[in-house]
């Protein structure tokens, strides 16, 4: 298997999913606010599922059944798993610590690549991803506003969560790139959604959800628990409509044109996004922040070259 060309379109892409996801994990402590962690998982996942919905018939008619099997490892590797163990460490971790852990996903995909699924393209890359952990690292920790803290077993969970997206990703690239992405996302989140929505109704999330609560300011705290139940029900639409499906549509996109490692660096992309938006909100960036950029983007380029 040989490297696609990096073409700008894909650095784009790559960017644009950065910045989608950074705000995964502020969306997920919102949601905590008012929901459980399973009902932020099956809520994200449920929403995907609505929003993927139109390619669907199209996915079922194109996809064959024989490789539903890699469709079923792709979704609750990649979405269905990962949402309840980052919904669980919210509660307990930093949104920066989940956020740096999460970037071990570019490891553990080259990892797996190289050694489970056989992909001799992602070999000599190591260089380049642990350049754009290091300068992930050294970004997220040189704001001066994050702290170390609540460090326990529970880092556990987000490197497990990154594991299995390396799974995931070398999965869809092995076995479903042959295939149009928006319908392979759309079958996910079948599989995804219908027991997410069942869980929902089962655990009568929606009893008391009142429709006469829900504003556009659910960034902010209410102060009646009604608001606040519709506060995190729209952030965790937002977080699965446009963090899950609509992202994933990109990501799925991007490794079947290019490699899964290019891809799985949007993780990398991650912190420079939000040092971007604090720096328009008038945080200083200093030499640090820029010489850790420089490390990130350096290992993305390596990562891209062939």
């Amino acid at each position: 298997m040989t490297n696609q060309t990096i073409k700008p379109i894909h650095w784009i892409i790559l960017f644009t999913i950065g910045a989608i996801w950074g705000s995964s994990f502020i969306l997920m402590k919102i949601g905590l606010k008012a929901m459980t962690p399973l009902e932020i998982a099956a809520g994200r996942n449920a929403a995907a599922f609505l929003t993927s919905f139109p390619f669907l018939f199209a996915g079922l008619k194109n996809i064959p059944i024989k490789d539903w099997k890699f469709i079923i490892i792709a979704a609750y590797f990649g979405s269905g798993f990962p949402a309840i163990l980052y919904g669980i460490s919210s509660l307990h971790l930093d949104s920066s610590i989940n956020g740096v852990l999460n970037g071990l996903t570019p490891l553990f995909t080259l990892v797996f690549g190289v050694f489970i699924f056989k992909n001799n393209s992602l070999k000599n890359k190591y260089i380049g991803v642990l350049m754009g952990f290091l300068g992930a690292t050294l970004l997220v920790f040189s704001k001066s506003h994050y702290e170390i803290k609540g460090i326990s077993l529970y880092v556990l969970l987000p490197i497990l969560a990154a594991s299995f997206y390396g799974i995931s990703g070398n999965t869809v690239k092995t076995y479903l790139s042959q295939y149009n992405s928006f319908q392979v996302t759309s079958m996910l989140y079948l599989f995804l959604g219908i027991p997410a929505l069942t869980y929902l109704f089962y655990a009568h999330s929606f009893d008391a959800i009142d429709i006469h609560a829900f504003d556009w300011t659910f960034w902010e705290t209410k102060s009646d628990v009604a608001s606040q139940e519709a506060a995190s029900f729209t952030a965790i639409f937002i977080l699965g409509a446009f963090g899950t499906a609509i992202a994933n549509f990109g990501f799925y996109y991007l490794i079947k044109k290019t490699t899964v490692l290019f891809g799985a660096m949007t993780t990398y992309i991650i912190p420079i996004i939000a040092l971007f938006w604090g720096y328009v909100a008038g945080e200083e960036l200093g030499a640090s922040h820029l010489f850790a950029m420089l490390f990130i983007l350096v290992g993305v380029w390596m990562v891209s070259r062939k």
